[in-house]
């Protein structure tokens, strides 16, 4: 079981992406998968997977996307932190991921569920080169407010946990982000900057409650930026006639 992301329906691309919490019902993986990671709050570069026996260590950060990882065993996605107990190296899980089997590529972000880093919760994306083309841009709010955005001549609203895409212009090389955050039912101001854009490129928006800074003052909403190029779209199988 998933949950569709509610689109603007004017900008509604060929396939809908799908968003969902992770811990739901494991579905089962038929088929070589790309996984590539990224960390709400901070890095974490002791996680690791098992694919066909081999373990694969991961790097999930908040500032850049993961290398790409395989994936192809026909079970869910466990992620596990190996420690030492009593002498012995053992297996630790951190998270048991749902990725649906039909995916070619998703982007997994990651949110701790605990200060001691022991446990995680998690969303994935469909981000294969079909659902996330390029000259695209993505927002995801994984922040508590509620927000208001103006992105070149589209207007919509955000609620926390909600999910937007829409297309940009080939020919621009920067869109104006206006943003408000509704606190106590009112409106506050906390974006106006251009977006540096360029063809043939696709952007990831991800906006989180604001972090410390030292020095100056803590903002209500960080908004993260990560531009990619799409990845090859696998080719089906050829049928063989007689």
């Amino acid at each position: 079981m998933n949950f569709p992301l509610l689109m603007n329906n004017a900008h509604r691309l060929p396939r809908l992406i799908a968003f969902t919490l992770m811990t739901l019902s494991p579905l089962l993986s038929l088929h070589a998968m790309e996984l590539r990671f990224l960390n709400v709050e901070g890095q974490e570069h002791s996680l690791k997977f098992t694919n066909k026996g081999e373990t694969v260590a991961i790097t999930a950060d908040e500032n850049t996307l993961s290398p790409a990882y395989q994936f192809d065993d026909t079970a869910p996605l466990v992620l596990f932190k190996e420690v030492v107990k009593e002498g012995k190296t053992v297996r630790v899980t951190a998270a048991t991921l749902a990725v649906p089997a039909e995916l070619t590529h998703a982007l997994i972000i990651l949110s701790a569920s605990d200060k001691a880093l022991t446990t995680y919760s998690g969303v994935w994306i469909d981000d294969s080169p079909v659902t996330r083309p390029a000259g695209t841009i993505l927002l995801l709010n994984r922040s508590r407010y509620s927000l208001s955005f103006k992105l070149d001549a589209e207007e919509f609203t955000l609620e926390s946990k909600g999910v937007h895409q829409m297309p940009f212009s080939q020919d621009i090389n920067r869109i104006v982000v206006q943003a408000d955050a509704k606190i106590a039912d009112k409106w506050e101001r906390i974006f106006g900057n251009p977006l540096p854009v360029r063809a043939g490129v696709r952007v990831l928006l991800l906006l989180r409650d604001g972090r410390p800074q030292i020095g100056s003052k803590t903002n209500l909403v960080d908004m993260l930026s990560f531009y990619d190029r799409p990845p090859v779209q696998p080719e089906a199988p050829h049928s063989s006639t007689q």
